[in-house]
C-alpha cells in the first residue's frame, strides 16, 4: 500500500505509509508507520528567517522600521494623507529602506510644496491649479525643457530615483504627481491600462481631467477614439510602449492614490528577484486587497516559500509563516473564492500549512485545515488529484495517530465530511478499515460484544467493499447472541 505525500507544484515526492493488521482477540499492531511529529527537525525560525514577521504586522518578509511604519499608516494613506502616501511611494521603490532616506525624501517634497504653493494657490480655478502643479513638477523634479521627455526613462519606475537623477517613467511620475496633488487637497486618482499609467483630477464641477505625467504638455490630455486612431501609436512608441488601443483604454482601471502606490510595488517587483521581489509583491497585496494580480502573486510567493521550507524540513518556520499571514489570507480566500488560479495557489499554501501543523503537534488544526481545503478542491485543476491525495494523507495521519492512542471513535470522526475522499484512496481505505477492526478487537478483549459489533457495523457502512470487516462481523455474530 502506498500514498502520495508531499506533492509540490513542480514534482511529486513519494512517501510510503504501511499499516499491518492483526485483527482478533489478540488486538492489532501497526508497523512501519511513524506519526508526523517524528519528522520535526526542531528548526529555529529566528535563525532560518531572521527578521521575518517581526513587525507585529501580517507580513512575512522582513521590513525595516520605516517600512513597517508606512504600513501602519495605511489607513491614513487610504484617506489621502500626503506623507502616508509618500511613505508608500518610497516603500514601492524597494531600494531606499532606511529611516534617513525616508525622512530626506519627505522633506524634499515638503520643500517643493512650500516653494510652489503661492503660484498654485493663486491660480484662478481648479483647472489652473492642477496645471500649475503639473508644470512645476516637471520643472522642479524632472528638469524638463522643451518636449518634457529629455529625462523620461522607460525603466525608471522608482520614485526615489527621481530625487537623485530627475529620471522617471509613467508609473513613477504618476505616483509623484499623486503625492503632490494631495498636498494641495486635489481629488487625484491614478489610471492604469494594460501597459501604461497616468493620473486624473476630479474638479469641483464634476469634470475629469486626465494627465499624461510623462510630459509637461500632458495636462488635460484628451483620450478619445480619434486620439487612439491617429496619434496613440506615435505617442506610445516615443515612450517605448506598445500601442494602446481605444478598447484597452476603455477597460482602464481607476485607482485611488494608495492603489496607485500598490501598482508601483507590483510593477517594481516584476524587475526584481529573490527577497526584494517577494517583499514587494506581498506589500502590494496588503496595501491593495482588491488587486487580483497582487493577490495571486502573493499566494504564489507563499506557496513557493513554503515549498522551499518543506524541502529544508523547516516545519516550525512554515507554521510561523502561515500563522503570521493568516488574517490577510482569510481575506483573500473570501475575496477571490471564485477565481481558480488564486484558489489553486491557496490550496497549495493550505497543504504546506496543514502538513507543518501536523509535524509540530497541532494535529487538530492540521486536520481541520485539510478537511476545509478538500471541500474546496476544483476537480478541473491539473493537480487536483495530487492535492486531494496530499490532504487525505494529512487526515489519515491524524486518524492513525488517534488509532495508535486507541482513541478509535475520534479516529473515525477525524474523517467527518471526507469519507468519500478517503474511500477514493487505497491506503486511506485500508487504514480506516484498520481503525474499525482494531476498535472491535479492543471491545472484544474487554468483553463488550455489542460495542465490538457496532464498530464492525460502522466499518461495513463506511466501507461496504471491505471483505475483512464483513467477515469479522459475520464471525462475531455467529459466535455470540445479542
Amino acid at each position: 500500500m502506498g500514498s502520495v505525500r508531499g506533492v509540490t507544484i513542480l514534482e511529486r515526492l513519494l512517501v510510503l505509509a504501511f499499516v499491518a493488521l492483526s485483527a482478533g482477540c489478540g488486538g492489532a499492531s501497526m508497523q512501519e508507520w511513524k506519526p508526523p511529529t517524528a519528522r520535526d527537525t526542531g528548526d529555529d525560525p529566528a535563525g532560518l528567517r531572521p527578521g521575518y514577521c517581526a513587525a507585529g504586522l501580517p507580513v512575512w518578509w522582513s521590513l525595516t522600521a520605516p517600512e513597517a511604519d508606512a504600513l501602519r499608516a495605511l489607513a491614513a494613506a487610504r484617506a489621502g494623507d500626503p506623507p502616508a502616501l509618500m511613505a508608500l511611494a518610497i516603500l514601492a521603490s524597494g531600494d531606499r529602506r532606511d529611516a534617513g532616506s525616508y525622512r530626506a525624501f519627505q522633506e524634499s517634497v515638503q520643500r517643493f510644496v512650500a516653494q510652489v504653493r503661492p503660484s498654485v494657490d493663486q491660480a484662478r480655478d481648479d483647472w489652473h491649479r492642477g496645471y500649475e502643479l503639473h508644470r512645476a513638477m516637471h520643472r522642479g523634479f524632472f528638469r524638463s525643457q522643451g518636449s518634457g521627455l529629455e529625462n523620461y526613462d522607460f525603466n525608471q519606475s522608482r520614485v526615489t530615483r527621481i530625487f537623485d537623477s530627475s529620471r522617471y517613467n509613467c508609473i513613477s511620475s504618476a505616483m509623484l504627481f499623486a503625492v503632490l496633488a494631495r498636498n494641495f487637497g486635489m481629488r487625484v486618482q491614478g489610471v492604469s491600462t494594460l501597459t501604461h499609467a497616468l493620473a486624473q483630477l476630479a474638479l469641483a464641477d464634476g469634470k475629469i481631467l486626465e494627465i499624461e505625467t510623462t510630459t509637461d504638455t500632458g495636462f488635460d490630455h484628451i483620450h478619445d477614439e480619434r486620439f487612439y486612431r491617429e496619434a496613440a501609436a506615435q505617442w506610445s512608441s516615443s515612450r517605448g510602449l506598445p500601442p494602446v488601443t481605444f478598447e484597452q483604454y476603455q477597460r482602464r482601471r481607476i485607482l485611488e492614490p494608495y492603489q496607485l502606490m500598490a501598482l508601483g510595488m507590483i510593477n517594481q517587483a516584476a524587475v526584481e528577484s529573490g527577497e526584494t521581489q517577494a517583499r514587494l509583491v506581498e506589500l502590494s497585496a496588503v496595501v491593495d486587497p482588491a488587486s487580483y494580480e497582487a493577490q495571486r502573486g502573493r499566494l504564489q510567493m507563499y506557496a513557493n516559500e513554503a515549498k522551499e521550507l518543506k524541502q529544508r524540513g523547516a516545519a516550525r518556520t512554515t507554521v510561523k509563516l502561515f500563522d503570521c499571514v493568516r488574517p490577510t489570507l482569510s481575506e483573500a480566500a473570501s475575496m477571490w473564492a471564485a477565481d481558480p488560479v488564486a484558489m489553486r495557489f491557496m490550496a497549495w499554501a493550505n497543504f504546506y500549512y496543514a502538513d507543518a501543523l501536523a509535524i509540530v503537534g497541532r494535529g487538530e488544526e492540521a486536520v481541520t485545515t485539510a478537511r476545509t481545503a478538500l471541500g474546496r478542491l476544483d476537480p478541473r485543476w491539473e493537480d487536483a488529484s495530487a492535492l486531494r491525495e496530499n490532504f487525505v494523507s494529512i487526515v489519515m495521519d491524524r486518524m492513525n495517530e488517534l488509532m495508535e492512542k486507541r482513541r478509535f471513535a475520534e479516529a473515525v470522526s477525524s474523517l467527518d465530511g471526507q469519507f468519500d475522499a478517503c474511500r477514493a484512496s487505497e491506503i486511506c481505505t485500508h487504514n480506516l478499515e484498520a481503525v474499525f477492526l482494531n476498535w472491535s478487537a479492543q471491545e472484544q478483549n474487554a468483553g463488550n460484544w455489542p460495542a465490538a459489533r457496532d464498530a464492525l457495523r460502522g466499518c461495513v457502512a463506511q466501507l461496504p467493499s471491505s471483505a475483512n470487516c464483513r467477515a469479522s462481523l459475520n464471525d462475531l455474530e455467529s459466535r455470540h447472541r445479542f
